[in-house]
């Protein structure tokens, strides 16, 4: 069981209104933001995310490893 939890009910419309929070271990360590070309994740506390996706979906495969 992933211990990765995303605190979102929409689906990929989610990140249009606001970024998805992601939990590791009930903690918020970051979130995924809407950017121009896709989706990005942003560690907690960071001003620079990583690698930008086409989807949500693809963010958090890569999260999860």
């Amino acid at each position: 069981m992933s211990r990765i939890q995303y605190l979102y009910k929409e689906g990929e419309e989610a990140c249009s209104k606001e970024p998805l929070k992601v939990q590791l271990d009930g903690l918020v360590c970051g979130e995924i933001r809407k950017v121009s070309g896709g989706f990005q994740y942003y560690p907690k506390g960071s001003k620079t995310g990583g690698e930008v996706f086409t989807t949500v979906k693809q963010v958090q495969q890569d999260l999860e490893g």
